[in-house]
C-alpha cells in the first residue's frame, strides 16, 4: 500500500510540474486569475482606487 502511494504522488508531482510549465509557457494574460484581476482593478480604477503591483 506504501509503494502504491509513493507512485501515485510521485505522478502527482509530475503532472504537477508539467501543468505550471504549461501554463506559464500559456502567458499570465491567458488564465482565469489575471482576467478577474485586471476586471477588478478597471473597476477599482474606476472608483479612484488604484494597486501597485
Amino acid at each position: 500500500m506504501q509503494a502504491q502511494i509513493a507512485k501515485l504522488t510521485q505522478q502527482r508531482e509530475q503532472f504537477i510540474a508539467a501543468e505550471r510549465k504549461r501554463l506559464a509557457a500559456a502567458g499570465p494574460a491567458d488564465s482565469f486569475d489575471q482576467k478577474v484581476a485586471e476586471t477588478i482593478h478597471a473597476q477599482a480604477a474606476r472608483k479612484g482606487i488604484s494597486y501597485s503591483e
